[in-house]
């Protein structure tokens, strides 16, 4: 009669229990299995105990044969090492090195976005709202101004034409310019933001002549210019390409003669749309009209810096007032930075 060791027995079946557990069990020691798995295709237990193949950065992995591979990556993503441990480790839409592709590098001077290399954005583009080409802007009344930059960013100003010295998080807002309280009928603006050099400078001056009866032309003022996208609110913003926009904008409208008049706004060079169509009263004492204006607006489709322009224009309707490009009485009222 053969005799059969039940400790010994028990002891090496314990052991190969404990490959998955760590440390090897004291002889007679009851041990519960903490991995009882497929090894060669559990991807929690890739070829050893908590291996996973899902570990692997931006990536979808699977186990085959006790070896993970890489499955799918993240859109955006690519694994241009060749690696699988350290998944799909390169954003293509944004490494210069890698642009679009793995080891598609882009020229010196431009950076990639959304996978495309393309020239350099300004991380911090600074603005005032409204403002004018030229550097000079001509208002009957003082008027809320806006000053803001792209992204966070800190906005140093002064309103007297003194290196700026006040500083504020953009966007902000100046409540009167020109003032009406000193020795003179303009002020110069002066701000920059943060990483900008040298600092901007708009002259706002004040004449009352074009309010008297009867104003010499017609006119209009836009204050509080506003982009929404997002959540987010400024007059200065960034969008993707032919993002849906809300622009809104308090208008003050004027005609000596109570002509049908038109605000046309639109990016760049090209009017594209009316803010205000209708017949205006003279200044008066009640200042023409003022209305709250919102409209839809769509992003440009090409990456860069865009100036959204506005102008006064006397025509039959708003598609009329349209038809010729903006001029150099046009005035600056904000800014889309598309990506």
């Amino acid at each position: 009669m053969s005799r059969v060791n039940i400790g010994t027995t028990l002891f090496a079946a314990t052991l190969l229990i404990a490959a998955c557990i760590g440390d090897p069990p004291v002889l007679g020691e009851y041990v519960t299995p903490a991995c009882v798995a497929d090894t060669e295709n559990d991807p929690a237990n890739c070829g050893a105990c908590g291996n996973s193949c899902g570990d692997r950065s931006n990536a979808v992995g699977r186990c085959t044969s006790g070896h993970c591979e890489l499955v799918t990556c993240t859109p955006g993503y690519l694994d241009c090492d060749g690696d699988e441990a350290t998944g799909c480790e390169i954003n293509v839409a944004s490494d210069p090195s890698n642009c679009g592709s793995c080891k598609h590098p882009c020229n010196s001077g431009l950076v990639c976005m959304n996978g495309i290399c393309t020239a350099a954005i300004p991380v911090s583009t600074s603005f005032a709202s409204p403002s004018s080409p030229g550097g000079l802007l001509i208002v009957p009344r003082p008027i809320a101004v806006s000053l803001g930059g792209v992204g966070t960013t800190t906005i140093h100003y002064s309103t007297d034409g003194t290196d700026p010295s006040s500083t504020a998080a953009s966007p902000i807002s100046i409540p009167s310019l020109p003032t009406t309280n000193v020795d003179k009928a303009f002020n110069v603006l002066r701000w920059y933001a943060d990483n900008e050099t040298p600092h901007h400078a708009m002259v706002f001056q004040l004449d009352s002549t074009t309010t008297n009866a009867p104003a010499r032309n017609n006119g209009y003022i836009i204050e509080g210019f506003r982009f929404t996208s997002s959540g987010s609110q400024s007059h200065v913003i960034e969008a993707s390409a032919g993002a849906s926009l809300i622009a809104s904008a308090t208008i003050q409208v004027w005609s000596p003669s109570s002509a049908r008049v038109q605000v046309v706004y639109g990016f760049d060079a090209t009017p594209v749309d009316c803010f205000f169509d209708t017949s205006a009263p003279p200044y008066g004492s009640n200042g023409g009209i003022s209305v709250s204006s919102t409209v839809n607006v769509v992003a440009p489709t090409t990456s860069g810096l865009h100036i959204m322009r506005a102008d006064l224009r006397s025509a039959a309707d708003c598609q009329a007032a349209q038809a010729s490009s903006f001029g150099a009485a046009a005035i600056d009222i904000g800014a889309v930075v598309v990506k």
